[in-house]
């Protein structure tokens, strides 16, 4: 399989190489051109004679990154009974008998529909779509689409009632390494879980533990990862089966003894060097520009303003680094948020409720549009178009989304062609 072609950013792939380059005769830095060759080649079952590439599975949703991540991560929707496609992840949990929760006993943290020879997948996830419909205050109807889900084929047995799961889309890693080099305390000064200012808006982080130390989380779709490096370990072991040193387990939930007697590609399946340079490619993907055109400062971006969006998807972040100014326009705060009960998947993760979610960040929406990928938005990719995104929106965004549906139609356009430009 070629490599697409993707090029860093030559700022971000500067300031990581600096960061990462030691003194004379330390070791060279990540190259980010032999993490691409990782990110878009597909790994193979264990044992083969490809060694750097063997050990996929036993169980995964896909053999590459490149096959969920291209494309920004967007997929058409799938139809009406049928399955959720690969760049779709279900997530699992289990509720404790003595309280909190845990990997599910049977299936562990991601259900994979797909195995490597000799081991049986653990089934399909089918989705059916509910219509719901409401009418703006200019008397047009609005429609937009619920999902519920069908596990079927199961090879361990029912999930049962205590489990609980979240289907959670790629997301776009335009910008994420931009994204990393945001000071904590740029971050945490937008925090506001007491709501001091009275604004409706209880922005808080997502503190991860390692090693007894909090560390604030910032991506995924519930900032449940502080760091790239653990995002892509976590992808590899839970959506290809590649252990690292970050992740060594192998999973394999305790009951799937065939899963667990399949051969594996080395302990880790990812030597360090291999996964730094994954990491380095991914961080140096340049932010994404706006549309040609684009007028940050125009009718749409002040109607974004009036509407209150930008009190969580925050236009402009800005801080000094090396004593030199840096500004990002990722459309992002990188907090929790309670969006409500129609969007809650009622599965914490980390200190995010079942109700909270990341702010995701709107920078590459009017190129992914333009570049005619599917519409396939929030976390589960239930939306399309875009209007159906904000209609989805409750909890601290219910009123701006009371808002948008009292605007008149040519009021409604402005603000997403607005959003269509980022």
């Amino acid at each position: 399989m070629r490599p697409r072609s993707i090029r860093c950013a030559p700022l971000l792939t500067g300031t990581l190489i600096g960061l990462l380059t030691g003194p004379a005769g330390a070791e060279p830095p990540p190259d980010p051109r032999r993490g691409e060759a990782f990110f878009n080649t597909a790994f193979v079952a264990a044992p083969s004679p490809a060694t750097l590439r063997d050990g996929l599975g036993p169980l995964f949703n896909a053999a590459a990154c490149d096959q969920c991540h291209s494309r920004r991560g967007r997929r058409a929707r799938p139809g009406d009974g049928e399955p959720l496609p690969n760049a779709l992840v279900v997530q699992l949990s289990q509720r404790r008998p003595g309280g909190g929760w845990a990997p599910h006993t049977a299936y562990g943290t991601t259900f994979n529909p797909l195995a490597v020879a000799g081991v049986p997948a653990e089934g399909r996830v089918i989705v059916h779509w509910r219509t719901e419909q409401g009418r703006y205050a200019d008397g047009k109807n609005w429609r937009r689409q619920a999902p519920d889900y069908e596990f079927q084929a199961l090879s361990h047995g029912p999930l049962g009632p205590e489990a609980a799961f979240s289907v959670r889309g790629a997301a776009a890693l335009d910008g994420v390494g931009a994204l990393a080099r945001i000071p904590a305390a740029v971050v945490l000064a937008r925090a506001d879980a007491e709501d001091r200012d009275g604004d409706g808006i209880r922005g808080r982080p997502n503190w991860i533990v390692e090693d007894g130390e909090p560390r604030l989380g910032r991506f995924g779709w519930k900032a449940n990862h502080p760091d790239l490096e653990s995002q892509i370990a976590a992808a590899l072991i839970n959506e290809q089966g590649i252990s690292t040193s970050r992740r060594p387990e192998s999973g394999c939930a305790p009951p799937q003894k065939r899963c667990q007697a399949a051969p594996n590609g080395g302990e880790p399946e990812m030597a360090d060097d291999d996964l730094a340079a994954l990491v380095a490619f991914v961080a140096g993907l340049a932010p994404p520009a706006p549309v040609a055109g684009h007028d940050p400062a125009g009718h749409g971006a002040a109607l974004f303003r009036a509407l209150g969006c930008a009190a969580c998807h925050q236009p402009s972040i800005e801080w000094r680094e090396q004593g030199q100014p840096v500004r990002l326009a990722p459309y992002t705060d990188l907090l929790l948020h309670d969006l409500g009960e129609g969007l809650a998947d009622h599965r914490p993760d980390q200190h995010a409720g079942g109700r909270e979610w990341r702010t995701t960040p709107l920078w590459g929406l009017g190129r992914a549009r333009r570049a005619g990928l599917p519409a396939c938005y929030l976390h589960d990719c239930r939306a399309r178009p875009l209007e159906e995104a904000i209609l989805w929106h409750g909890g601290e965004a219910a009123a701006s989304r009371d808002a948008f549906t009292t605007l008149p139609a040519p009021r409604r356009r402005t603000l997403l062609d607005f959003l269509e430009g980022l």
